[in-house]
Protein backbone atom coordinates (compact mmCIF):
# COMPACT_ATOMS: atom_id res chain seq x y z
CA UNK A 1 0.00 0.00 0.00
CA UNK A 2 1.20 3.80 -1.15
CA UNK A 3 2.58 5.94 2.00
CA UNK A 4 0.19 8.90 1.86
CA UNK A 5 3.08 11.57 2.27
CA UNK A 6 4.67 9.95 -0.41
CA UNK A 7 1.82 9.20 -2.95
CA UNK A 8 2.22 11.19 -6.12
CA UNK A 9 -1.51 9.95 -6.64
CA UNK A 10 -2.75 12.12 -3.51
CA UNK A 11 -3.87 15.27 -4.20
CA UNK A 12 -3.47 16.55 -0.68
CA UNK A 13 0.26 16.40 -1.58
CA UNK A 14 0.10 19.90 -4.08
CA UNK A 15 -2.15 22.08 -2.46
CA UNK A 16 -0.17 24.23 -1.66
CA UNK A 17 3.91 24.87 -2.00
CA UNK A 18 4.79 24.12 1.41
CA UNK A 19 2.94 20.42 1.23
CA UNK A 20 5.09 19.73 -2.15
CA UNK A 21 8.19 20.32 -0.20
CA UNK A 22 6.87 18.27 2.70
CA UNK A 23 6.07 15.73 0.23
CA UNK A 24 9.87 15.89 -1.99
CA UNK A 25 11.53 16.07 1.30
CA UNK A 26 9.83 12.99 2.73
CA UNK A 27 10.33 11.01 -0.69
CA UNK A 28 14.04 11.88 -0.59
CA UNK A 29 14.83 10.56 3.32
CA UNK A 30 12.60 7.10 2.10
CA UNK A 31 15.08 6.72 -0.69
CA UNK A 32 18.05 7.40 1.12
CA UNK A 33 16.74 4.79 4.03
CA UNK A 34 16.53 2.57 1.12
CA UNK A 35 20.41 2.58 -0.43
CA UNK A 36 21.54 3.57 3.38
CA UNK A 37 22.22 6.85 3.47
CA UNK A 38 21.65 9.00 6.40
CA UNK A 39 21.96 12.95 5.40
CA UNK A 40 20.83 14.12 9.03
CA UNK A 41 19.14 16.69 7.11
CA UNK A 42 15.68 18.27 8.36
CA UNK A 43 12.47 20.09 7.39
CA UNK A 44 13.92 23.18 8.73
CA UNK A 45 16.69 22.91 6.48
CA UNK A 46 15.33 21.45 4.16
CA UNK A 47 12.91 24.70 3.38
CA UNK A 48 15.50 27.45 4.66
CA UNK A 49 18.08 25.85 1.87
CA UNK A 50 14.88 26.05 -1.12
CA UNK A 51 14.06 29.40 0.25
CA UNK A 52 17.96 30.38 0.16
CA UNK A 53 18.29 29.34 -3.30
CA UNK A 54 15.92 31.54 -4.97
CA UNK A 55 16.06 35.10 -6.29
CA UNK A 56 15.38 37.37 -3.42
CA UNK A 57 13.27 40.95 -4.36
CA UNK A 58 16.47 42.58 -5.40
CA UNK A 59 17.74 39.60 -7.44
CA UNK A 60 20.36 38.56 -5.31
CA UNK A 61 21.00 34.79 -4.96
CA UNK A 62 23.55 32.92 -3.04
CA UNK A 63 25.67 31.16 -4.93
CA UNK A 64 26.72 29.01 -2.33
CA UNK A 65 23.96 27.49 -1.33
CA UNK A 66 23.04 27.06 -4.73
CA UNK A 67 25.96 24.71 -5.62
CA UNK A 68 25.97 22.91 -2.38
CA UNK A 69 25.45 19.11 -2.37
CA UNK A 70 25.17 17.58 0.93
CA UNK A 71 26.93 14.28 1.44
CA UNK A 72 25.97 11.34 3.93
CA UNK A 73 27.18 10.93 7.03
CA UNK A 74 28.91 7.73 9.06
CA UNK A 75 25.47 6.00 10.60
CA UNK A 76 24.87 6.58 14.25
CA UNK A 77 25.37 3.65 14.97
CA UNK A 78 28.63 2.32 13.51
CA UNK A 79 29.91 6.19 14.39
CA UNK A 80 32.10 4.52 17.33
CA UNK A 81 33.24 1.57 15.51
CA UNK A 82 34.76 4.33 13.11
CA UNK A 83 36.43 6.18 15.77
CA UNK A 84 38.12 2.82 16.64
CA UNK A 85 39.03 2.34 13.22
CA UNK A 86 40.90 5.81 12.68
CA UNK A 87 42.15 5.35 15.90
CA UNK A 88 44.23 1.87 15.28
CA UNK A 89 44.38 1.69 11.50
CA UNK A 90 45.25 5.53 10.68
CA UNK A 91 47.35 8.36 11.33
CA UNK A 92 44.28 10.76 11.55
CA UNK A 93 43.13 12.48 14.42
CA UNK A 94 40.25 10.64 15.67
CA UNK A 95 38.95 12.54 18.56
CA UNK A 96 38.61 15.30 15.87
CA UNK A 97 36.05 13.20 14.10
CA UNK A 98 33.27 13.65 16.48
CA UNK A 99 33.62 17.25 16.65
CA UNK A 100 33.38 17.33 13.51
CA UNK A 101 30.38 15.75 13.12
CA UNK A 102 28.45 17.30 16.03
CA UNK A 103 29.61 20.75 14.72
CA UNK A 104 27.87 19.28 10.67
CA UNK A 105 24.94 18.49 12.73
CA UNK A 106 24.23 21.17 14.79
CA UNK A 107 24.30 23.57 11.83
CA UNK A 108 21.83 21.68 9.87
CA UNK A 109 19.94 21.80 12.95
CA UNK A 110 19.83 25.68 13.23
CA UNK A 111 20.79 26.37 9.20
CA UNK A 112 22.03 29.89 8.38
CA UNK A 113 23.35 29.99 4.59
CA UNK A 114 25.06 33.47 5.38
CA UNK A 115 28.47 33.66 3.89
CA UNK A 116 29.64 35.64 7.11
CA UNK A 117 28.76 32.70 9.35
CA UNK A 118 32.05 30.67 9.64
CA UNK A 119 29.52 27.49 10.39
CA UNK A 120 27.88 27.42 6.86
CA UNK A 121 31.34 28.12 5.51
CA UNK A 122 33.03 25.07 7.10
CA UNK A 123 29.81 23.01 6.36
CA UNK A 124 30.46 23.80 2.75
CA UNK A 125 33.89 23.23 2.15
CA UNK A 126 33.54 19.62 3.89
CA UNK A 127 30.65 18.83 1.18
CA UNK A 128 32.97 20.18 -1.27
CA UNK A 129 35.53 18.03 0.03
CA UNK A 130 33.89 14.84 0.70
CA UNK A 131 32.10 15.45 -2.86
CA UNK A 132 34.92 15.79 -4.85
CA UNK A 133 36.70 12.38 -3.24
CA UNK A 134 33.47 10.59 -4.01
CA UNK A 135 33.73 11.50 -7.38
CA UNK A 136 37.15 10.65 -8.02
CA UNK A 137 36.65 7.39 -6.29
CA UNK A 138 33.63 6.74 -8.77
CA UNK A 139 35.62 7.62 -11.65
CA UNK A 140 38.63 5.41 -10.50
CA UNK A 141 35.71 1.97 -10.29
CA UNK A 142 34.34 3.05 -13.44
CA UNK A 143 37.44 3.42 -15.52
CA UNK A 144 39.74 0.38 -14.07
CA UNK A 145 36.37 -1.56 -14.24
CA UNK A 146 37.10 -2.86 -10.36
CA UNK A 147 34.51 -2.95 -7.95
CA UNK A 148 33.83 -0.95 -4.89
CA UNK A 149 35.28 -3.58 -2.75
CA UNK A 150 38.97 -3.50 -4.61
CA UNK A 151 38.85 0.16 -4.95
CA UNK A 152 38.08 0.43 -0.70
CA UNK A 153 41.86 -1.99 -0.36
CA UNK A 154 43.38 0.34 -3.20
CA UNK A 155 42.71 3.35 -2.36
CA UNK A 156 42.12 3.34 1.48
CA UNK A 157 43.74 6.81 2.22
CA UNK A 158 40.97 8.35 0.20
CA UNK A 159 38.12 6.06 2.52
CA UNK A 160 40.39 6.69 5.41
CA UNK A 161 39.67 10.34 4.46
CA UNK A 162 36.26 10.24 4.01
CA UNK A 163 35.79 8.42 7.39
CA UNK A 164 37.55 11.39 9.42
CA UNK A 165 35.32 13.90 7.75
CA UNK A 166 32.44 11.90 8.98
CA UNK A 167 31.49 10.56 5.96
CA UNK A 168 31.38 7.60 3.88
CA UNK A 169 29.05 6.22 0.52
CA UNK A 170 29.82 2.86 1.72
CA UNK A 171 26.18 0.60 2.23
CA UNK A 172 26.02 -1.27 5.06
CA UNK A 173 25.28 -4.61 2.94
CA UNK A 174 28.42 -6.83 2.78
CA UNK A 175 31.02 -6.88 5.23
CA UNK A 176 34.92 -5.61 4.10
CA UNK A 177 36.55 -9.03 3.15
CA UNK A 178 39.59 -7.39 1.49
CA UNK A 179 41.14 -9.64 -1.76
CA UNK A 180 44.13 -9.18 -3.53
CA UNK A 181 43.55 -6.93 -7.03
CA UNK A 182 43.44 -8.60 -10.29
CA UNK A 183 43.54 -7.22 -13.44
CA UNK A 184 40.06 -8.65 -15.16
CA UNK A 185 37.61 -7.52 -17.95
CA UNK A 186 34.23 -7.37 -16.92
CA UNK A 187 31.02 -5.36 -15.14
CA UNK A 188 30.93 -3.91 -12.38
CA UNK A 189 30.17 -6.10 -9.57
CA UNK A 190 27.95 -5.27 -6.52
CA UNK A 191 30.03 -6.14 -3.56
CA UNK A 192 30.44 -3.41 -1.16
CA UNK A 193 32.53 -3.27 1.95
CA UNK A 194 31.03 -1.57 5.54
CA UNK A 195 32.50 -1.16 8.54
CA UNK A 196 31.69 -3.78 10.92
CA UNK A 197 29.00 -3.77 13.23
CA UNK A 198 29.60 -4.57 16.82
CA UNK A 199 27.97 -7.44 16.18
CA UNK A 200 29.18 -8.30 13.23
Amino acid sequence: MKEPDTNINNSSNFMSRDKIISFVFNLREKVNVKIDKQYCMTPKYFKKKLDIMICDKDNKLSGYANILTEVPFIHSHLQENVIKYLQNKTEYNSNKTPIIINKLKKFISCPDFDVDNKDFIFFFYRNVKCRNIYSELFNSIHIEKITIQESFVKYKNSYDKLLFWGCTFLPLNEPVTPRPLVNRPGPLKSSVPRIRTAAG
